[in-house]
């Protein structure tokens, strides 16, 4: 019996989807961290040089059926939150639609959800007139946003050096 359940789960354990990891990419100018699921949704953070200080998200959803939208995001990690204003990017009515999110980066909320970010399982996002619930697993986020917060601050470094700050 115990060989058939250690057959049993190990069986369902590889068939199991693997957890999405998040990524990070730098360059001279810009930095990101993100994560994709299987179904396309992602949620990407981004600080390019010449937005000193700003933080930009894009997030891919699966809309809803209903017409325009209101416009916000409830980020949910354990039991903090933060709501901020979503802009559609990109065409509408397809199967995934991107919003993107401009906030700013040293707003104290901001700092506590990246703090969020890296000590969390699971970031939420609950559906809302615009968007289906979507959520996205926190495995690697803490080293992802510890590399992106490193990689804002040189990215904004080189962008003032640039232009003799």
């Amino acid at each position: 019996m115990r060989v058939f359940a250690a057959v049993f789960l190990s069986t369902l354990i590889a068939a199991s989807p693997a957890l999405a990891q998040w990524q990070v990419r730098t360059s001279g100018t810009t930095a990101s961290a993100w994560v994709r699921n299987d179904d396309g949704t992602s949620l990407a953070l981004n600080c390019a040089g010449a937005e000193e200080g700003r933080l930009r998200m894009d997030l891919t959803v699966t809309p809803t059926d209903a017409p325009g939208g209101d416009g916000f995001a409830t980020f949910q990690v354990g039991g903090f939150a933060l709501d901020v204003a979503t802009e559609p990017y990109g065409p509408e009515g397809q199967r995934l639609q991107i919003l993107r999110i401009d906030i700013d980066y040293f707003d104290d909320q901001v700092t506590e959800l990246r703090t969020q970010l890296k000590r969390g399982a699971v970031l939420s996002l609950p559906s809302t007139e615009a968007f289906q619930s979507v959520t996205f697993p926190l495995r690697g986020s803490g080293t992802a946003v510890t590399e992106l917060e490193a990689a804002c601050a040189n990215v904004w470094e080189i962008a003032r050096r640039i232009r003799g700050d």
